[in-house]
C-alpha cells in the first residue's frame, strides 16, 4: 500500500483516490473553494507524505473523523462502512509516514514540559504562572521529559496562549517597579474592627511581584475555626498571633494596579512593615524605553521592543524578521481597534511566548543533519534545562555565542556555578519525586483513627523528609550507599 523510493513515503494511486474520493464526495462543501471552514481546504491537500505538513494534515482529519465531529449535526452521514475503510486506511499510511520520518530512537524536537514551561517564564520574566492552567503533559510512569509523551495538539498550544496572555499582562503592568525596599506609613485601624488597614496610595508601589510583611495576630482565637490570610491564589498562611506576641508574615505576590489584601473578620492587621519589589526583570527590560518616553510611547518603537522580546524568548537563538514583523503586524491591528500602545504589546508577547523556538527543545540545530553535532546554544540550553529545569541565563548564551563554551575550563567552572546555585534545587526535587515515584505516596490510605497524629502536614514531611536526603546526598557528594545503609538522617521538627 505504501511504496519507498529512498526516503519517500506516499499513498499509491488506489489508496490515494479511495480517501480523496470519499473526502471529495462527503466534505468539499464546506472545506473546498466555496467555503473554507476551519482553515482546511480538501481541494489543496497534498497526498505526499513526506512533508510532515501532509502528515499532519492527515491526521487532523482522521481525528474529526473518528471522534464523530464530522460531519457536523444536520450534514448528511457517510455510509459506516466508508467511514471505517477511510479511517483503516489513513491510520495505517499514517502510521507508516510517521515512522518513516523518525529519527531512529531519537527525538530531533520536543516541547516543554509544563515545569520547564513555567520555570522558564519565572526566570525569563520575573513572573509566576499557575502550572495547573497548562495541559497535563500525559506522562505515565516516566520522567517528565520523555519526549513521546511530549506530543502537541490545538489543546496544547490553546491553553499556554491563554497563560501567556495573562504573563504578558504582568510583565507590562510590573514595567515600573522597581526592585528595592519600601517603607510604608500605615494607619491601623483599633482591634474592635475587621482587620483592615488603610496606607496612602502614593506611598504604594505600582504594580508587580511584592513581598508584603505583616504583622498581625487573632481577635477572638478559636482552635476549631482557624484563620488564614493571603492574597489570592497565594498559600494561605494560619494566624497563631497574639496582641502580646504578634506574628510577622513575609508573603511574595503579583499585586495589580487595584489588588489589596482583603480583610479578615477575625484578624487584626496592626501594620504593613514593608513593601519590596522583588522581580527585576520587567523594570530592567522597559529600561531605555521607560527612561526616553515615559508612559507615552510613540508606535514607532514597537517594532524594536517586540524584536527584544522575541530574542528574550528565544533563549539565544536567531530572530525570525519575518516572524517579527507578522508581530508588528498583530500590534497595529490592536492599535487600529482602539487599544493602548501597552494592551496591544500584550498579544504579540503572548505570541512570541508560544513560538516553536520558545516553547521547543531543538537537538541537531547547528549542523548536517546527519551528523550528531549539537550547536554551542542548543547545548548550553540542553544544560540548563536538565540541571536548572530552565532556561539557560544571560552568561551561558554569551558564552555560547562567543565561542568561549567549547573551552573545557570555561565549561567546567559553568557547571559548577549552575550546581551551586539555587535553581539546581528544581532538579534534585523534580529527579527524587520523580524516580522514588513519591506522588505515590498520596495513594496510600492511613486510618487516622489508629494514627491520631498522622494528617496532610505529616505525609508532606515523609515526602520532603526523602527529597532532603537525597539532595544532601548530591550537593555533599556523597557515596550512594547511604541510600541504603546511612548514619544520618534528615528530619524536620514534625518528623523527629
Amino acid at each position: 500500500m505504501i511504496f519507498l523510493a529512498g526516503n519517500a513515503w506516499s499513498l499509491d494511486q488506489a489508496t490515494g483516490g479511495n480517501a480523496q474520493s470519499f473526502l471529495q464526495k462527503h466534505c468539499i462543501r464546506c472545506h473546498g473553494p466555496d467555503r473554507e471552514e476551519g482553515g482546511l481546504r480538501i481541494d489543496r491537500l497534498r497526498w505526499d507524505l513526506n512533508h510532515l505538513s501532509s502528515v499532519d494534515e492527515l491526521q487532523n482529519i482522521l481525528d474529526e473523523i473518528v471522534v464523530d465531529s464530522m460531519p457536523p449535526e444536520g450534514e448528511p452521514r457517510p455510509p459506516e462502512n466508508e467511514l471505517k475503510e477511510v479511517s483503516e486506511l489513513l491510520v495505517e499510511h499514517i502510521a507508516a509516514a510517521k515512522a518513516g520520518h523518525s529519527s531512529g530512537g531519537g527525538r530531533p524536537v520536543r516541547r516543554l514540559t509544563r515545569v520547564e514551561y513555567v520555570n522558564t517564564l519565572y526566570d525569563l520574566l520575573g513572573g509566576r504562572v499557575a502550572i495547573d492552567d497548562l495541559p497535563q503533559d500525559g506522562n505515565i510512569g516516566s520522567f517528565d521529559t520523555e519526549a513521546t509523551d511530549l506530543y502537541t495538539t490545538d489543546m496544547h498550544i490553546e491553553q499556554s496562549l491563554t497563560v501567556a496572555r495573562d504573563a504578558a499582562r504582568r510583565f507590562i503592568a510590573s514595567r515600573n517597579s522597581k526592585p528595592g525596599r519600601r517603607t510604608l506609613k500605615t494607619t491601623p485601624t483599633p482591634p474592635t474592627k475587621k482587620g483592615s488597614y488603610q496606607i496612602r496610595a502614593n506611598d504604594v508601589p505600582p504594580a508587580g511581584y511584592q513581598i508584603a510583611r505583616l504583622v498581625c495576630w487573632q481577635k477572638n482565637p478559636n482552635p476549631s475555626e482557624p484563620s488564614f490570610i493571603g492574597p489570592r491564589r497565594t498559600p494561605t498562611v494560619e494566624i497563631t498571633g497574639t496582641p502580646e506576641s504578634p506574628q510577622q508574615i513575609d508573603r511574595k505576590f503579583f499585586k495589580s494596579t487595584t489588588q489589596a489584601w482583603a480583610p479578615h473578620p477575625n484578624v487584626f492587621v496592626k501594620e504593613i512593615e514593608a513593601f519590596q519589589v522583588v522581580n527585576p526583570q520587567p523594570f530592567e527590560f522597559f529600561e531605555s524605553v521607560r527612561t526616553r518616553y515615559g508612559d507615552r510611547v510613540p508606535d514607532a518603537v514597537a517594532r524594536q521592543l517586540i524584536a527584544d522580546f522575541v530574542e528574550l524568548m528565544n533563549r539565544g537563538r536567531r530572530v525570525d524578521k519575518s516572524f517579527v514583523r507578522d508581530l508588528v503586524a498583530n500590534f497595529r491591528l490592536g492599535r487600529q481597534q482602539g487599544e493602548t500602545f501597552w494592551e496591544a504589546m500584550v498579544e504579540p508577547m503572548a505570541l512570541s511566548m508560544c513560538s516553536i523556538e520558545a516553547m521547543f527543545h531543538f537537538e541537531t540545530r547547528g549542523g548536517p543533519k546527519s551528523s550528531q553535532y549539537v550547536s554551542p546554544v542548543e547545548m548550553v540550553n540542553r544544560v540548563a534545562f536538565f540541571l536548572w529545569r530552565s532556561a539557560p541565563d544571560e552568561e551561558l548564551i554569551r558564552l555560547a555565542q562567543s565561542g568561549k563554551w567549547y573551552d573545557p575550563k570555561i565549561r567546567l567552572r559553568q557547571f559548577r556555578r549552575m550546581v551551586e546555585h539555587e535553581k539546581f534545587d528544581r532538579f534534585l526535587r523534580d529527579f527524587t519525586v520523580q524516580w522514588l515515584e513519591l506522588d505515590r505516596q498520596d495513594e496510600i490510605a492511613v486510618d487516622e483513627r489508629i494514627f491520631r497524629d498522622f494528617n496532610s502536614n505529616a505525609k508532606e514531611s515523609i515526602k520532603e523528609e526523602t527529597i532532603q536526603f537525597v539532595s544532601h546526598l548530591v550537593r555533599e557528594n556523597l557515596p550512594l550507599r547511604n541510600l541504603i545503609d546511612s548514619d544520618f538522617m534528615l528530619v524536620n521538627n514534625l518528623m523527629a
